[in-house]
């Protein structure tokens, strides 16, 4: 039995139709949340769909298993991927995420979604080769279905509660997983506190992913250059962390993270590096924005563009080789300061499994 209203239509290009209309959609085609397709997807999160979740800001919508199963369809979410996108939806209601204030600024920002831990290979999330980009089903219906619930659930539309003067490309989907067994450092939810048996995603409001670009030459002498070059990134005037704070991601392809190691980094060491080198003074700062400058406390003399040398997340994905990894500047609003979220992605003998896994 479902709660939520069913719409009714001559045909299913009609119904389509009717969601643009109604602005439930994210501007693209979407996939027809029938009945039996979303009772296909409630059987795999192994949870009654009349649950809450949360209440997803800032229309305070309630966001049960059940609605989160039928945006998990419009968004083409494959149905073994739907406990991530709980774990996902639990960390989009968090208050610590600051929903409400991230749909409401005129930032451009957006929801990253990291998945770590078994439920990567279970349930088929890229972290090798273009994790970013298209291609990738789970990554794109996963980071789809969170859109189209901001939307529909939120009330996140443009111009209404999602005010970004201009948006981004990353809104439509913003998710990917940590190649763990590339990196020469412990799993991002470990560090995070978690053991590394568990699947866990991480949620953090940024921008769209910043090309890192950087040539090695000797992998075991560049690791501080290639700090110095992400640092001036992080640093760049032009952002809102280095006057607001916040917490900001880095996803460094295998071969920078490789490097940093064989450097003699630690990911501890690195974040502390990073926090040395990423600090503009005042007065210069002052002669580039000085109204920037004067969003941040009269007092501060060296303006960083994290609190704690812990707020740079930083994690491996992507392919090994090449000259780019990324980084994604956050906002630093929000009465939480745009702090990162992990939740635990629930896999149990209720939930069923992938087709590949019977």
């Amino acid at each position: 039995m479902f709660h939520s209203a069913m719409l009714e239509a001559p045909s299913a290009d009609a119904a389509i139709e009717a969601l643009h209309r109604a602005g439930h959609t994210d501007g693209l085609p979407v996939v027809l949340p029938t009945a039996e397709r979303v009772e296909a997807m409630l059987l795999h999160g192994g949870l009654d769909g009349d649950l809450v979740i949360g209440t997803v800001d800032p229309a305070g919508g309630a966001l049960t298993v059940e609605k989160a199963a039928i945006n998990a369809v419009m968004a083409g979410c494959p149905p073994e991927a739907f406990p991530i996108l709980l774990a996902a939806c639990a960390a989009l209601v968090d208050p610590r995420l600051d929903l409400g204030a991230m749909q409401a600024t005129t930032h451009c920002i957006t929801p990253l979604i990291i998945v770590n831990g078994p439920a990567r290979s279970l349930h088929g999330v890229a972290c090798e080769a273009g994790a970013m980009g298209p291609g990738h089903r789970v990554n794109a219906g996963v980071g789809r279905a969170i859109r189209l619930i901001m939307i529909n659930i939120g009330g996140g539309r443009p111009g209404v509660g999602d005010m970004a003067t201009l948006g981004t490309p990353a809104k439509f989907a913003c998710c990917l997983g940590e190649a763990e067994e590339a990196s020469p450092f412990p799993p991002l939810h470990v560090a995070l506190g978690h053991a590394g048996r568990d699947s866990v995603v991480t949620m953090l409001g940024v921008e769209g992913p910043h090309s890192l670009m950087f040539a090695v030459q000797d992998a075991g002498r560049d690791g501080d250059a290639f700090l110095r070059t992400l640092a001036a990134g992080l640093a760049n005037p032009a952002s809102n962390n280095i006057y607001l704070g916040g917490t900001v991601a880095v996803a460094l392809n295998p071969m920078h993270a490789n490097m940093l190691a064989r450097s003699g980094f630690t990911r501890e060491t690195a974040q502390q590096r990073l926090f040395e080198l990423a600090a503009v003074p005042r007065d210069q700062l002052h002669r580039i924005a000085a109204a920037n400058v004067a969003l941040a406390p009269p007092d501060t003399e060296l303006f960083r563009p994290v609190r704690r040398p812990e707020d740079i997340l930083l994690f491996t994905s992507g392919a090994d080789g090449g000259a780019y990894s990324a980084y994604f500047p956050s906002w630093g609003g929000g009465p939480n300061g745009n702090v990162a979220v992990t939740k635990t992605v629930r896999i149990d003998e209720g939930c069923e499994l992938p087709a590949s896994r019977r």
